[in-house]
């Protein structure tokens, strides 16, 4: 039989996949700004890239809180803990990444808007 904690782990394991496969979405905020033309689909595919790496980080930071909520109920159990940092990093890096690409964005949307 499985235990009760198999599908949290399950879904932490699932989460942090989608977490780390936002990475190379948002490398589609890092272009040359020559090579393409002003908002175009590149541009708006950037954007797009900001917005799900934002839904995502939020939702590390939901689960974070919900193993962190687990892990203080069993008594600060070693394997609770250990997801618990692990989701913590996890949530620390996509939130510097995500603010590296929405700080790109801006640059590149204020240099677009300059050679209109």
């Amino acid at each position: 039989m499985k235990k009760g904690g198999d599908s949290m782990i399950a879904g932490n394991v699932i989460l942090m996949l989608f977490a780390f496969l936002t990475v190379p979405v948002l490398l589609l905020v890092d272009y040359e700004d020559k090579q393409y033309k002003p908002f175009g689909l590149r541009y708006w595919f950037g954007a797009f890239a900001c917005i799900l790496v934002f839904l995502v980080t939020l939702l590390v930071y939901f689960v974070t809180y919900a193993v962190g909520s687990i892990m203080v109920f069993n008594h600060f159990d070693r394997f609770l803990v250990g997801i618990f940092l692990f989701l913590v990093f996890g949530a620390s890096v996509l939130t510097i990444l995500l603010a590296r690409a929405i700080k790109t964005l801006i640059r590149r949307t204020k240099y677009y808007q300059q050679m209109k």
